[in-house]
């Protein structure tokens, strides 16, 4: 009788301590669920997120290199032409130098500068120019002498008054800049 005494305390123990050990492997495996894999599936997927934005960035930067050295090349193809292009489109607006040469090829062509104005805004590396001219020569020549200025120069807008075989124009131009 003593032995099963001793085992019916020990089996009602059992099933006390069971519930005990049972209610804390629970609670540990949710804690460690909680506290552990859930952050760090958190971590991982963040990480693989940065990953990606990496191998984006990477690749964006692989696309850019290689135009860098394609740009680099036709630097060099085109560097012998820079020279040419400071006399067509120098890097300052310097109007002086432009009126002098536009002045002698206005002359040229049997016309005089009566007036000459701008507006002083520079808009997209461009300058305008009104120009008042007087003369009795040919227009067709006149517009071939100022395109053929060394300096770039678009012909914006012409206006022709005529007055007994004497022409007065009006012309807008616009001289660039680098």
């Amino acid at each position: 009788m003593k032995y099963f005494d001793n085992i019916l305390r020990y089996s009602k123990f059992v099933n006390k301590s069971s519930s005990f050990y049972f209610y804390t492997l629970i609670f540990c495996v949710l804690f460690f669920v909680v506290f552990g894999i859930i952050p760090l599936g958190i971590s991982i997927f963040e990480k693989i997120k940065v990953i990606n934005e990496i191998n984006t960035t990477l690749t964006a930067l692989d696309t850019k290199e290689k135009s860098l050295i394609k740009a680099k090349q036709e630097l060099e193809d085109v560097k012998r032409y820079l020279l040419y292009l400071d006399i067509y489109m120098p890097v300052e607006m310097n109007v002086d130098d432009y009126l002098v040469a536009l002045d002698s090829a206005i002359s040229a062509k049997g016309f005089f500068l009566r007036r000459v104005s701008t507006d002083n805004k520079i808009d997209n590396n461009a300058l305008s120019i009104s120009l008042n001219l007087d003369g009795y020569g040919d227009l067709k020549e006149l517009v071939k002498g100022i395109e053929e200025l060394q300096r770039s120069t678009s012909i914006s807008s012409v206006d022709i008054n005529t007055i007994k075989n004497r022409q007065s124009i009006n012309l807008v131009l616009q001289i660039f800049s680098r």
